[in-house]
Order: C-alpha cells, then sequence, then structure tokens
C-alpha cells in the first residue's frame, strides 16, 4: 500500500498536478472510477476553469471601464455645480446691471476652471440664474462605443437689497404745495390732505446728540454752543444721510428732477414774548462790531418791525431785536453787533401768534419747533445735496463716482433775502439729470466734514449751526421712480394734538421667517399732557396709499408671530432685555417724562414663515408707523430709525 501510493502521488506529481494533494484512490472514488484509471472529467478540470475566466474578463473590463468614467462624471458634475454657485452669487449682486452682473459670473467661472458652456439671465428685481454645461469625460467607455453627452447644472442666487425706509413714493416726507396748503403748513385737512406729518431732519454739526441725532452732531451731551463743543459725540461721522432715487426701468433716458422742500435752517417760534409779528422775512443789513446801528442793504423796514426778534447765522448775539426804525433803510439793534460786514437776516417768526391757521390752540404763544416747518435754531447750517451715480449694484450702494446734480447752500447764503425767497418755505430744484440705467442713484445730504479737494462741488465752508433743519425730498417727471431713505432714516415729527402715519420699510416676501429688527434712537421728545403711542403695523390688504390710512395689528396670522421691546431704555443699540409688545405698541412718553431720552428703544418682530406681499389681497409689502400724540401731545420728536433683518443678504435659492 505505501508502494503504491507513493508511487500513485509521484505520478501525480510528475503530471504537473502538483496542488492535487488527495490520495488517487479517494480521487478515482470522488469521479467513480473503480478500475483505477483518471477519468476525462478529472483530467478536464483546469480548462474549465481557464475557459469561464476568459469568459469573465470582458464583463469586467466594462464594468471597470465604467466604474473609472463614473467617478470622472461624478468629478465633473461637482466641479460644474461649484462653478455655477460662485457664478450665480458673483453675479446677483450687480442688478439690476445685466451685463456687469454676466462680466463677473463669467470671471467667478473662469476662476473655478469653466470658460465655456455659461448661459445667464436675471430673474426679477433679485434674482440671478447660471448654467454650467461641459462635456462628460470619457476614457475606457468610448471603446465600448458609449456615446458623448454633457453635464449640465444650474444654481439661482437671490440678494436682499437694502430696505427702503420711508417712502414706496416720489417723495421723502411733508409735500407742502404753498398754493394748497394754508401758511405753507402741512396738515391733513382741505386740499393740502394727505400728509404723513413727517420730515427729513438733519441736525447742525453743534447740536448735542441727546437731541436726537446720533450721528451729524459733533458734541456730546451738554457739550454744545451752536458754534464749538465741550464733549465730544463718538458717533458723529461726516457723510450725512443717504436716500435712494431708485429709478424705474420705464424712467430711463428720461430727464428727472430732484427737489427740495425748505432745506434752510431758520427760527420758528413766536415773536420776542408772544408779541404779533409781520409774516417772517429775510432782508440783508450791514452792521460793524460793538455798534448796536445798521442800515439796510436788501430790503425795508417798517414800524411794525419794532420789538420783533431778528436772527442769522452769524454776526449778531442771542435774543437780538429790532429796537428802533429810523427809516426803511436804517435803524438800531436791542444789542451791540458781533462782526462787521453785510449778511442776510430774519426778521418775525413763522410761528407768531396773527398768521392763520398757526394762532389757534394748541399754537398760541407755542416756542421749541411746533410750527410745522420743524426748524427751531438762531444759528443756520451749511445745507450740501450731491448726487452719484448708479454703480451697477442695488446690494453694494457705493457714493464713489459725484454726478453734474449738485446744490450748495451755505448758511450764509440761505439768509439773504434772496435766499429765503429761493429756499424757504418752497420747493427748491437740485438739478435734472437723465439717468442711464435703471436702479438706486444714492442723494446724499450733509451739513458739515466737507473739504476742498475733492470736495462736494468746491463747497467749503466751515461748519456752523444747530438746531434742527428740517426738509422734505421728491423727484419729479418719473413714471414710478421712487425717493426713500437708507441705512438710517432720520426724521422729525412734530405735529401737535395729532396721529403721524408714514410708511416705514419695505418688507418683502423673500424676508419670510426671519427676524425684523427696528431701533430708534431717542423718541418720544416733546411735551404736553398725553402720552405719546408709536405702534409697529405690518402691511394692510387692499390696494396702497400715497399716505398710509390702516396698517395690520401684530401679531397675525401670515404676517408677524411676535413683537417684542426693550421698556427700559438701551444706551447702546439693540442691547436692551426684549419683553412682549402688547399690539406692538410702546409708549415712548408721559407726562413730563421723555422715557427715552439719549436711548435706544428697539422693536423685534418674528416675520412668520408663510408671510407674503405682492398678492392680489394684500399688494403692499410696506409696514407702517402710527404715532400717536394725544389731543395734549406737543412734540418735538427728533428720530434717527435703522431697520435690519436678520439673514444672509446674498444666498442660493437653487
Amino acid at each position: 500500500m505505501r508502494i503504491h501510493t507513493a508511487t500513485t502521488r509521484m505520478a501525480a506529481r510528475h503530471h504537473g498536478r502538483v496542488t492535487t494533494m488527495v490520495d488517487m484512490h479517494a480521487r478515482r472514488r470522488l469521479v467513480g472510477d473503480h478500475d483505477g484509471a483518471v477519468t476525462d472529467l478529472a483530467r478536464g478540470d483546469g480548462g474549465y476553469t481557464l475557459a469561464m475566466s476568459a469568459l469573465m474578463i470582458v464583463p469586467l473590463m466594462v464594468f471597470l471601464a465604467f466604474a473609472v468614467d463614473l467617478g470622472a462624471w461624478y468629478g465633473q458634475a461637482s466641479k460644474v455645480q461649484r462653478a455655477a454657485d460662485a457664478a450665480a452669487m458673483a453675479g446677483v449682486v450687480w442688478l439690476p446691471d445685466s451685463s456687469k452682473a454676466n462680466i463677473e459670473a463669467q470671471n467667478a467661472a473662469k476662476a473655478n476652471g469653466i470658460t465655456a458652456g455659461l448661459t445667464y439671465a436675471p430673474i426679477g428685481a433679485n434674482q440671478y440664474s447660471v448654467t454650467v454645461t461641459k462635456a462628460a469625460p470619457r476614457f475606457f467607455s468610448q471603446v465600448f462605443g458609449q456615446q458623448a453627452f454633457d453635464i449640465s447644472r444650474t444654481a439661482v442666487a437671490q440678494f436682499n437689497k437694502p430696505v427702503p425706509m420711508g417712502s414706496p413714493t416720489n417723495k421723502m416726507g411733508n409735500d407742502v404745495d404753498p398754493a394748497k396748503c394754508p401758511g405753507s403748513q402741512p396738515v391733513n385737512s382741505g386740499t393740502c390732505a394727505p400728509q404723513p406729518l413727517l420730515w427729513s431732519a438733519a441736525n447742525g454739526p453743534y447740536d448735542v446728540y441727546e437731541n436726537g441725532d446720533l450721528y451729524s452732531t459733533k458734541c456730546a451731551k451738554g457739550g454744545g454752543s451752536g458754534t464749538g463743543c465741550t464733549a465730544t459725540n463718538a458717533y458723529y461721522r461726516t457723510t450725512g444721510y443717504q436716500y435712494a432715487v431708485d429709478v424705474a426701468a420705464a424712467d430711463v433716458n428720461n430727464p428727472l428732477t430732484i427737489q427740495v422742500y425748505d432745506i434752510g435752517a431758520w427760527p420758528r417760534t413766536v415773536g420776542a414774548g408772544g408779541a404779533t409779528a409781520p409774516a417772517a422775512r429775510g432782508i440783508d443789513i450791514t452792521t460793524t462790531n460793538g455798534a448796536a446801528a445798521f442800515t439796510v442793504a436788501s430790503g425795508t423796514l417798517t414800524a411794525a418791525d419794532v420789538g420783533q426778534r431778528v436772527a442769522g447765522p452769524t454776526g449778531l448775539q442771542g435774543s437780538t431785536s429790532i429796537a428802533t426804525v429810523t427809516s426803511a433803510t436804517s435803524g438800531t439793534l436791542s444789542k451791540t453787533a458781533t462782526a462787521t460786514g453785510t449778511r442776510g437776516v430774519q426778521i418775525g417768526f413763522d410761528c407768531n401768534t396773527n398768521k392763520a391757521p398757526w394762532n389757534a390752540a394748541p399754537f398760541t404763544g407755542l416756542a421749541g419747533g411746533n410750527c410745522q416747518t420743524g426748524d427751531d435754531t438762531d444759528y443756520g447750517q451749511n445745507m450740501d445735496l450731491q448726487l452719484y451715480d448708479n454703480d451697477g449694484s442695488d446690494l453694494t450702494v457705493q457714493t464713489t463716482t459725484p454726478l453734474s446734480c449738485h446744490l450748495a447752500v451755505p448758511a450764509t447764503t440761505q439768509w439773504t433775502a434772496a435766499g429765503m425767497a429761493t429756499y424757504k418755505n418752497t420747493w427748491a430744484s437740485v438739478c435734472t439729470f437723465t439717468p442711464t440705467k435703471k436702479g438706486i442713484y444714492p442723494l446724499v445730504v450733509r451739513n458739515s466734514g466737507f473739504v476742498a479737494s475733492p470736495g462736494m462741488g468746491s463747497f467749503n465752508p466751515a461748519d456752523t449751526g444747530a438746531g434742527t433743519n428740517a426738509y422734505a425730498l421728491k423727484v419729479n417727471g418719473g413714471s414710478t421712480t421712487q425717493m426713500y431713505s437708507l441705512n438710517d432714516m432720520s426724521i422729525f415729527t412734530n405735529a401737535p394734538g395729532s396721529t403721524s402715519r408714514f410708511y416705514l420699510a419695505e418688507i418683502k416676501p423673500e424676508h419670510a421667517g426671519k427676524i425684523l429688527n427696528v431701533d430708534l434712537y431717542d423718541p418720544g421728545d416733546g411735551s404736553g399732557t398725553s402720552n405719546y403711542v408709536l405702534q409697529l403695523q405690518a402691511p394692510a390688504a387692499g390696494a396702497p396709499a400715497t399716505v398710509p390710512s390702516s396698517g395690520t395689528v401684530i401679531p397675525a396670522a401670515g404676517l408677524a408671530s411676535s413683537c417684542k421691546y426693550n421698556a427700559t431704555p438701551a444706551a447702546t443699540k439693540g442691547t436692551g432685555t426684549l419683553t412682549a409688545a402688547t399690539n406692538c405698541s410702546v409708549i415712548t412718553h408721559t407726562s413730563g417724562n421723555n422715557i427715552y431720552n439719549g436711548n435706544w428703544l428697539r422693536f423685534q418682530v418674528q416675520i412668520d414663515p408663510a408671510y407674503t406681499c405682492n398678492t392680489v389681497a394684500r399688494p403692499d409689502c410696506w409696514w407702517t408707523i402710527s404715532y400717536n400724540f394725544g389731543a395734549g401731545g406737543l412734540p418735538t420728536d427728533r428720530t434717527v430709525w435703522s431697520i435690519s433683518v436678520v439673514g444672509d443678504p446674498v444666498h442660493l435659492i437653487q
């Protein structure tokens, strides 16, 4: 047995089957050969494996080829999507300038390795679509006859432009038509209605910031004199306030005229001691430093001027009046002059006791700015208005390229007889310009920080002035071109015993589900016995109005789920502890108490995720303010508002 086994194993090795170590007897048993002979099945096992392996190579090679190409296609698709995303994000911020958007989209795609196969298009006013198409790479798959194909990916980006504030129309502030409004004062009655009873405003550089203007005043609390500061306001800025001339597509290449109402700052209180006064007017007088006598260079004096206060930006002491009138062109002052030369001054006051309708309660004898043109100062402000070119982007509004649309009104010019006739209680033209593209042309209104070069139309007077300069703006000649505030809304509301209703901000459907923060600096200034009740309201149902007559009380389904405020005044913007505000309503003033004087109030509103507007039922997206001063309220409410919607202003939506 041993010899036979060894011989058999040697025979197995001799035939080359070194991997088969089984006993040949066992092998014969497995294949059923009892005679000891090796059958055909045993001899053919190796050929079968070889044949099957050969047959499997083809599909394995096909699967391998597709696996390699599939990975390449996946990588290509990711690259194409990244390029589309980057191009859409880069382009959308330049809308409505689609040409610039396309260029920036191409640059972004190129930076991501894509130089061809781009298609792009704006979607509405603030969305931009980019599609990138690129041939799919083929390595092994083409050997098997796979047809060529393209990989295509699309991205849609959206931006939320700065929230428009203050007006959905072509006007920012009251629209006073001297022919329709008695005494050139805005009222919500007769031919003068409707009015928002709202002024745009800027306080003089040497006013104190606690008077309600945090940004254009140089002086800190208690540190202003009208001609200098003893303490500095850390928030002071020289850039003024910005407004948008938002040109509609239909108005491109059509002349538009920008106008400003009552741009000068003049005293608006009653005459000395409450005495009756003639209608306020401007004259030019010549004085000598240290002397009381003066002569008239332009205009005339009358006997009725005796006892009337005379005010000007320079050369006079405070509370100076006309002591004597010796002729139509000469007289004496109650106090000696402080400068030699000729200058414009104002005699008489707008809100005096013989000027209807301001001679009835609660106006009789009032001082402190209750005249409805708003100013209250004996110090003139230099005013400058400059329009800048549309930079092509409604997201990043830039004031880098001034247009030849500029109005400089130095205080010394305002107070001349000619200056008052041109600017006081009337609409004056800033310029007429022809826009070349749709979108925002920023208009900057400022009263300090001027420089000679490059300057603002070579306007470089010394800073001067305190008090409040209240004015209004509008753009004429267009179809649906708008005028509204940008970034901050600097306003003055001062209508006694009234409810001021005005548009606050345009909140569009893209803000659904986000948080709206409304911040007010120093609301509630004034006097009187009534509470001042400030209420934030969502858009009303139905068609929008020139001046809002109603709004929707919130919380309200589909609009806003909550409204909070800081009951304790906050020294810093947005830092107060927030609690629920019933009906989004807050008391800012009680009898003898300006609650938020020199401090911040914040409204915080949770916008409903289902919020929508621009619909048939609610075509208006503008949220409104109702400010009720009560029957006994005498407001001089000088505030600065700002709006923010929490969320990424530029984002992908597809």
